[in-house]
């Protein structure tokens, strides 16, 4: 098991003088708060570390990082990670909760370190499926620690929620060849984010409702059918082309950072992940590159070993609605594009929580266990299987197995002829 502490942080420009710190660097920061863009008589430091006494490593005031931040952010700090909720508006979170989702207990997480699991604080160790490509993991997956600051620069970042960007040179685990690198102005907030890092699906201002067309079903009305993720996603949509995808920008690709194989334009699901066809685009367009864009084998625990695997397209957009609320982040990597913001993208967030979710997980008929390597709910958006059917086929209409009778009489063969009345 690899292990990989992610929290230097004093090294980013914290330097002790005497008995205080003082900051000397000023990271960028894509985000208000306080964890970025010091000065130098910011008082900022002792938030978060103790020069001579600390209690936890890296000079931290708490014993573990999950500690830490849950000083703040479980009801202090506008974003409560803890519980899943905006303060003061009770939304809930972007990035869904670590312990509780609106007002559930979650089934499923990014378990980090210290997280309380059945009472227990969790090691932080596991598994990011998908990171491999065959090499160096045996096709499961990278293994290491999972800590806050795995995914978040509490120093400041230039991507959206303090994401880790290309300041801090390291991976998840270090060295590791399944692993990305992180980039930075990856995933920016658009010019309407107020910050808004939450959302209400029965709220038209975060969830509006997208009128039907044509055969579209029309949207239950009340609730919105697509809620707007105020970050940029990296997919844009080409007039009469599918959807291009960069594979270094936008909320997928910084997932992709640990989770790569899943990553995935619109076309993936007709090819295997070994088959890496290349697909053309009309004059003056972009040029679009594989479906498949880190090809490779994976061994899903699912009893087929290590082999090629198809996958649902991540970097495409959606213009119809969805049959209920789903996320879409903003078309593209501009965040002040001139004329309207479209949010149209899907992601991995359209169907995720990448905190954690309360979503049920049932076993389909004939299953003991649910799907997927970590057979639970996959932080899933949605009870069981209620992102799927969001989108595909149609519910609340029962198929029509058999033709139905036409309930048109037929008259019999060996009608008698009547006899005439005299």
């Amino acid at each position: 098991m690899k292990r990989f502490k992610l929290l230097g942080v004093i090294a980013l420009g914290a330097v002790i003088v005497g008995a205080g710190l003082v900051t000397w660097a000023t990271p960028a920061q894509a985000n208000g708060g306080p964890h970025g863009n010091f000065t130098l008589t910011t008082s900022s430091c002792a938030g978060c570390h103790r020069a001579h006494t600390a209690i936890g490593p890296d000079l931290l005031k708490s014993e573990t990082v999950y500690g830490l931040c849950t000083t703040c952010h479980a009801g202090v700090a506008q974003t409560d990670v803890v519980h899943g909720q905006q303060v003061g508006t009770g939304k809930t979170l972007n990035g869904g909760g670590f312990e509780q989702v609106r007002g559930g207990a979650v089934s499923s997480s990014h378990t980090v370190e210290d997280l309380p699991v059945n009472g227990t604080p969790a090691t932080g160790a596991g598994t990011a499926w998908g990171s491999q490509d065959g090499v160096g993991d045996g096709g499961v997956g990278v293994q290491g620690t999972l800590e806050c600051t795995s995914c978040h620069n509490p120093h400041g970042s230039t991507n959206y929620r303090i994401l880790r960007d290309a300041s801090t040179t390291a991976k998840w685990v270090p060295n590791d060849p399944d692993l990305l690198s992180w980039v930075s102005y990856q995933v920016l907030a658009t010019r309407d984010d107020a910050p808004n890092y939450a959302f209400d699906v029965t709220t038209q201002a975060d969830c509006p409702v997208i009128p039907s067309t044509g055969t579209t079903p029309t949207p239950t009305p009340g609730p919105g059918t697509k809620c707007m993720s105020r970050f940029t996603s990296g997919v844009q949509s080409v007039t009469g082309q599918p959807s291009i995808i960069d594979p270094l920008k936008g909320m997928n690709a910084f997932c992709a950072t640990c989770h790569k194989s899943y990553l995935t334009m619109s076309g993936g699901p007709g090819f295997n992940s070994l088959n890496t066809p290349e697909a053309t685009v009309g004059p003056g367009t972009p040029t679009r590159i594989p479906s498949v864009i880190y090809p490779g084998t994976q061994d899903a625990l699912d009893g087929h070993g290590e082999v090629a695997r198809y996958r649902h397209s991540v970097g495409r957009t959606k213009g119809s609605p969805p049959k209920q609320p789903l996320r879409f982040a903003a078309r593209g990597n501009d965040p002040n594009p001139p004329g309207t913001l479209q949010y149209d993208a899907m992601g991995c967030l359209t169907c995720h929580f990448a905190h954690g979710t309360n979503a049920a997980a049932t076993p389909a008929a004939g299953d003991t266990i649910m799907p997927g390597p970590a057979a639970d709910s996959a932080l899933l958006f949605y009870d069981n299987r209620g992102v799927c059917i969001s989108c595909h086929q149609t519910v609340g209409v029962p198929a029509t197995v058999t033709p139905a009778p036409t309930n048109t009489s037929v008259p019999p063969t060996n009608t008698p002829t009547a006899t005439p009345v005299p």
